[in-house]
């Protein structure tokens, strides 16, 4: 489903500003989901324009506060901020400072380049782990795909190493862990004791780095500090 910019509404949250949009649908149930960092709420076509008014007042702000409060998100045009390798950079915002910034005049141009940098930091770090796990540096075909549910797989029938554009959002050190993770599977398919094994022996931070992947936390620190 394409979004319809045009058609977006706001509201203020916390310090931070939030897109969503509202489709009305033959369903029972409200329901709300993310998709390219708007929130879209999904209402029966029964319901009036001051019912679904007050419904969003409720749960939009509780699906913030259960999905997105404790994750920060990769880039923001609202609030103009791009998590870039790491490292958070002023997304379109003219300054005459000389400080980094990225400008983009929308979503798909901004994941298009999102793609070609991913794509080259990803050419040249399976190389190099390749090399060190003696697999072939030419064996496996690199392809990027804005993916939800994985950061990555490996697919023996096709020689393809599929990776999540997401990604590129994290410090190299965390992107490195999925790629070491995905190069194992040239000897091990299911994760199992020995697979992790190959693992430590090219990675041995690889648990402690997945954390960062898991809490989606982009910037990686030697010591971290996490909460059970």
């Amino acid at each position: 489903m394409e979004i319809d910019k045009n058609k977006l509404s706001q509201f203020y949250y916390g310090n931070n500003r939030y897109d969503f949009l509202i489709i009305k649908k033959r369903v029972k149930n409200i329901s709300v989901r993310q998709k390219d960092q708007i929130m879209i709420l999904t209402v029966p076509l029964y319901l009036s324009n001051v019912e679904i008014n007050k419904y969003a007042k409720i749960l939009l702000p509780r699906f913030v506060d259960k999905y997105l409060k404790q994750r920060i998100l990769p880039y923001s045009f609202a609030n103009q901020y791009l998590y870039l390798f790491g490292e958070r950079h002023e997304l379109n915002v003219f300054t005459s400072r000389g400080e980094s910034f990225y400008y983009f005049e929308d979503e798909r141009e901004l994941k298009k380049y999102l793609k070609k940098t991913l794509l080259n930091y990803l050419n040249v770090s399976v190389r190099k782990y390749s090399s060190m796990m003696n697999i072939p540096t030419d064996k496996y075909k690199i392809v990027i795909r804005d993916m939800k549910t994985r950061f990555g797989s490996n697919s023996q029938k096709t020689m393809t190493l599929c990776f999540q554009l997401g990604l590129v959002h994290f410090s190299p050190m965390i992107i490195d862990s999925v790629i070491v993770h995905e190069l194992a599977h040239e000897f091990v398919h299911a994760h199992n004791r020995k697979f992790y094994q190959i693992i430590l022996k090219y990675f041995p931070s690889y648990f402690v780095v997945q954390q960062y992947l898991k809490k989606g936390i982009y910037h990686y620190e030697e010591k971290p500090q996490f909460s059970k």
